[in-house]
C-alpha cells in the first residue's frame, strides 16, 4: 500500500528528531507536493454533467485540484 502524505511527514519527523525550521519547512512542503499528486492521481480523468446543464465535459485531476483547492490562490513553491 502506498504510503498518504501525512504517513511520510509523521515518519520523517520520526527519522530526524532533531532537526531545524528549514528542515521541517522544506519536508512540510514536499508532503504538500505528495498530497497534491495523490488527490490528482486519485480523481483521474472523468466526464462531468453539470446538475441542470446538457452539456458535458471532461475534467482531469490537475484541472479538479486546482478548482476544488487553489480558489483564488495563487502557486506558492
Amino acid at each position: 500500500m502506498k504510503q498518504t502524505a501525512t504517513e511520510w511527514l509523521f515518519e520523517w519527523m520520526g527519522n530526524n528528531q532533531y532537526f531545524i525550521g528549514n528542515d521541517l519547512l522544506k519536508a512540510f512542503k514536499q508532503a504538500k507536493e505528495m498530497e497534491k499528486q495523490q488527490i490528482i492521481d486519485a480523481h483521474g480523468s472523468k466526464l462531468i454533467s453539470p446538475k441542470g446543464l446538457t452539456s458535458e465535459y471532461w475534467m482531469n485531476g490537475e484541472d479538479y485540484y486546482n478548482k476544488t483547492f487553489n480558489k483564488g490562490q495563487k502557486e506558492s513553491n
